[in-house]
């Protein structure tokens, strides 16, 4: 049933199937940062053949780069973990939404319809209102 028709409006929009899309992708991304950082740390680890004053300008690089690597990588883990719990509160939702569509569709012909399509319809305003909260808190994460 589409919400528009019931409910005036869709409360929850969202595409679950993109939402998931862009956690894919931030998994990788993730993985390639990981996997980049190892590598570069690797060779000027503590045992490394790049010893003395005339490699520790390259060590001294990598290591800073290794190191810029890891803040993208914790600051990508941070983005991912925020859009799965707005994917979790989505999920949830669509779910609240699809019940109310449901509600609204059977009031048809009930003595006391008014009274109910005034609760769900503060239902669905309550519902609007905590998904554009959480859609802020999901662009200040990726801010």
């Amino acid at each position: 049933m589409r919400p528009e028709r019931f409910l005036g409006s869709d409360p929850t929009p969202g595409d679950l199937g993109s939402v998931d899309r862009i956690a894919g992708a931030l998994r990788t991304i993730v993985l390639a940062l990981t996997g980049s950082r190892q590598k570069l740390e690797a060779p000027v680890g503590p045992h490394s053949m790049w010893q003395g004053p005339m490699a520790r300008p390259i060590v001294t690089a990598i290591t800073d780069l290794a190191a810029r690597l890891r803040a993208i990588e914790d600051a990508t883990v941070d983005f991912a973990q925020a859009v799965e719990v707005w994917r979790a509160g989505l999920v949830a939702r669509q779910q609240r939404r699809v019940e109310l569509t449901e509600m609204v569709s059977q009031l048809a012909g009930r003595p006391d319809a008014e009274e109910q399509r005034q609760r769900i319809q503060a239902d669905v305003q309550r519902l609007a209102t905590e998904h554009a909260t959480d859609g802020a808190g999901l662009i200040r994460a990726a801010d």
